[in-house]
């Protein structure tokens, strides 16, 4: 997301850029398909996963953007399960829960 750090290039007078914005959450991607692309990967992956190791495998998740909040899950279908709903609820993440 360069828009408002670059709006001096845009031609546009009426435009100022803003060097030292940030997104929020600071994580989020450069494509304006992320909340979908989220959904989407967290299932490929998912799947990836499963066929190495099974389904059934307990892990955690530390949040970047909330110190000290984890995510615990006993399978990854069930980590791309809740990695969908993001897209109901835009700028959240796992570990906003």
């Amino acid at each position: 997301m360069t828009a408002i750090e670059r709006a001096g290039d845009d031609g546009n007078p009426n435009t100022n850029p803003n060097p030292n914005w940030l997104p929020l959450p600071t994580k989020t991607a450069p494509d304006p398909s992320y909340l979908v692309a989220h959904s989407t990967i967290s299932f490929a992956g998912a799947e990836v996963l499963k066929l190495y190791f099974g389904d059934q495998f307990a892990f955690d998740v530390a949040c970047e953007s909330l110190q000290g909040v984890k995510r615990h899950f006993t399978s990854f279908s069930a980590a791309a399960q809740e990695a969908g709903f993001p897209s109901l609820r835009p700028s959240t993440c796992l570990c906003g829960r």
